[in-house]
């Protein structure tokens, strides 16, 4: 069973959907300013292609 998802990872990819496509370090900002709005642990982000 998945875990719930949290208000900085529903900020994070309602941001994603309305922007659409960004490079990486945009994505990495947006990650880490999801996660300190919402004093989420910030966790390193991994890609995989």
């Amino acid at each position: 069973m998945s875990r719930q998802m949290g208000d900085s990872h529903r900020r994070f990819l309602q941001t994603m959907m309305a922007s659409g496509i960004i490079d990486e370090s945009g994505a990495k900002a947006l990650h880490q300013h999801c996660c300190e709005t919402h004093s989420s642990e910030l966790f390193p982000i991994t890609y995989t292609l």
